[in-house]
């Protein structure tokens, strides 16, 4: 479980209610993505449902992440799907 967010977090569930992640079960529904990234291909990452499989705790190294859209709290090493600056 190395890519974690706070469990304040609120996920966007598969019927467009925002839960905290502290309230998700396994077997719930969330959108997610396909994860398609990169410039060499034109296929561009989609929406899709995902489905929670398995749940955890762990206490990591974190950081508070701000930008004009909002801040959030995630491990260091979550994963995120940025646009290349020009």
């Amino acid at each position: 479980m190395d890519y974690c967010l706070n469990p304040n977090t609120r996920i966007l569930m598969a019927d467009l209610i925002w839960r905290k992640i502290s309230d998700l079960k396994i077997g719930d529904i969330l959108i997610g993505f396909d994860e398609i990234v990169g410039t060499r291909t034109k296929e561009k990452s989609q929406f899709k449902e995902s489905i929670i499989t398995s749940l955890g705790r762990a206490i990591l190294p974190s950081y508070k992440i701000t930008t004009d859209k909002g801040e959030v709290i995630a491990s260091a090493k979550h994963l995120w799907v940025c646009r290349p600056l020009r």
